[in-house]
């Protein structure tokens, strides 16, 4: 069931993803701040079956999808914005 991705669903899924900053509690990988998702609230689309993480290849491919959605309004904002000049500059 492989289809092409609809990247108008990636910013409601963006908005409802709760991204957190922490700190582990165990000090072994140098104490810093560190970003992600909590795995007990972590969505279904990336948490592990047991729902006790999150899994790597899922947040990397979500990440990848919200690259390229970001990618394509960054084309529509520059076709958009040479349109605008062309009117203003036109005038």
């Amino acid at each position: 069931d492989i289809k092409a991705l609809n990247l108008k669903r990636i910013p409601q899924l963006l908005k409802e993803l709760d991204v957190v900053s922490y700190h582990r509690r165990d000090l072994s990988d140098g104490g810093f701040e560190r970003f992600g998702v909590i795995a007990e609230d972590a969505p279904d689309y990336l948490a592990t079956v047991t729902r006790d993480g999150v899994a790597p290849q899922y947040m990397a491919g979500f990440a990848l999808a919200a690259i390229k959605y970001l990618q394509a309004e960054k084309e529509r904002l520059e076709v958009r914005i040479a349109e605008l000049e062309h009117k203003i500059y036109a005038s």
